[in-house]
């Protein structure tokens, strides 16, 4: 017999709670920027990583794309400049 709605909803309840979990002993010690970049090393979605850390949707997209924008410019200094 498969199961029910609301045990589905349970079980994704008790992930939920457990990615959290495991989110906030990995950045422990870490401040609100470099834990938003620890958790997208992760592949978890902005809004998850917004609810974990605490900051609004759009910080965590600006800060993403912030050090995104800081990894571009690295790698085009270790080529030299060219373009």
């Amino acid at each position: 017999m498969p199961p029910k709605e609301n045990e589905h909803a349970l079980t994704d309840a008790k992930l939920d709670v457990m990615i959290k979990l495991l989110a906030a002993i990995y950045t422990k010690g870490s401040n609100k920027t470099d834990a938003i970049t620890k958790l997208a090393g992760l592949q978890l979605s902005n809004p998850q990583i917004s609810e974990i850390v605490g900051v609004s949707g759009h910080h965590v997209s600006q800060v993403r794309h912030a050090k995104k924008k800081s990894a571009a410019k690295e790698e085009k200094g270790r080529a030299g400049g060219v373009e």
